[in-house]
């Protein structure tokens, strides 16, 4: 025999409940006289636990129960919670019962954002009751404790209005605060077996991840290194581009220097980069275009240019013929030789450079007299 199990205040059922256990007694005795079965002690245990059950479920619910009565005017409203602790392993039935008189329109209030360590898991309302000229409305809400601090439902409101031509009863009512305690699953002493852990734990993160970011790493180092290589060679060119040809000049025969394409024996490369540094620093100085001109094409250039004198062409004749033996000659110079053209090539520019200064502030002088006068 299935005996019924219910989830609601058994106070409130227990005549409903010994209905059915009469019923069920009854079907069991036609049972056992069909079957002609004289177990008359196990029929009485039966119904002696059938007729125990209501009692102790009705002395279960009155122990643990917990139910807040609000009355305002004719309104009566009434919360119940079963059972009324917090067990984390056990749901808790909210009963939310409004009593009005006839004449009275209630809404019952909402109970999502009212609740603090619940989760609102189902609810239902019953069909509304007429007794004696009173209407009951009743809401079920099943909640689900959650991890928490405090298990609370806070106040709630509820508004009436008189239906009636009067109209004198409308008004509205607050449910007091409630707040549960919470009941261990357990009562046994558990010692030092069960600990609370509330510090965070560290979660690894997959390989996936860890590569997608040591990528994006990788591809804002380069890109950073891309930005300070372009931002250092544009500062570099705005430098160069602001010294005077003589500046320059040595600016550029002190890099070359500075790479070491002697001991690298390199001796060809050095001297093509040591002649195009007084190239570049004639064109600049004398807006002559060297760099693009053979030497014998340049020598004739510069042959009828009063700015060249005989002295300076036989220097630069020499300088730029001994290069061209080491460039195009495979002419091995030695040390001496080498340190010979990088003097001269710095001697050519200090001396060059000081001499167009000279000129030009003996120009300028010459010129402005003549304005003067």
């Amino acid at each position: 025999m299935k005996i019924p199990h219910y989830n609601v205040n058994a106070k409130e059922q227990v005549g409903t409940y010994l209905r059915d256990v009469s019923l069920l007694c009854a079907s069991e005795m036609r049972t056992y006289f069909q079957s002609y079965t004289r177990s008359y002690l196990k029929f009485l245990f039966l119904v002696l636990c059938c007729l125990a059950l209501p009692v102790l479920a009705a002395s279960d619910a009155t122990t643990d129960t917990k139910q807040e009565t609000v009355t305002q005017g004719p309104v009566t409203l009434t919360l119940s919670l079963v059972p009324g602790r917090v067990f984390l392993n056990q749901d808790i039935l909210l009963t939310i019962r409004a009593t009005i008189p006839e004449n009275i329109s209630v809404v019952l209030p909402p109970i999502d954002n009212r609740l603090q360590g619940f989760l609102n898991s189902a609810s239902f309302d019953r069909e509304p009751l007429l007794d004696n000229g009173n209407i009951t409305l009743e809401r079920v809400i099943r909640l689900t404790p959650l991890i928490a601090d405090e298990y609370r439902i806070a106040p709630m409101a509820m508004t009436y209005t008189d239906r009636s031509p009067a109209g004198t009863e409308s008004g509205w009512l607050a449910t007091p605060p409630i707040v549960l305690a919470m009941q261990a699953i357990t009562d046994n002493d558990v010692g030092n077996d069960i600990k609370a852990h509330f510090n965070p734990v560290w979660i690894y993160p997959p390989m996936r991840t860890v590569a997608g970011y040591i990528a994006i790493l990788i591809a804002v180092a380069a890109l950073g290194f891309i930005i300070w290589t372009l931002l250092r060679r544009a500062h570099r060119k705005i430098r160069l581009m602001r010294m005077s040809p003589r500046d320059r000049a040595l600016e550029e025969l002190s890099e070359l220097l500075a790479k070491k394409l002697i001991d690298k024996n390199q001796v060809k490369d050095f001297y093509v980069e040591l002649t195009m540094v007084v190239r570049r620093y004639i064109e600049r100085q004398h807006h002559i275009r060297a760099p693009e001109q053979t030497t014998e094409e340049f020598l004739a250039a510069v042959s009828s240019d009063p700015r060249f004198d005989d002295a300076v062409m036989l220097r630069l004749q020499r300088f730029l013929q001994a290069a061209d033996l080491v460039k195009f000659a495979a002419y091995q110079p030695d040390q001496d030789n080498i340190r010979g053209s990088i003097d001269t090539a710095k001697d050519y520019i200090t001396t060059d450079a000081d001499q167009s200064e000279a000129t030009d502030g003996i120009a300028t002088g010459t010129e402005h007299k003549q304005k003067l006068l």
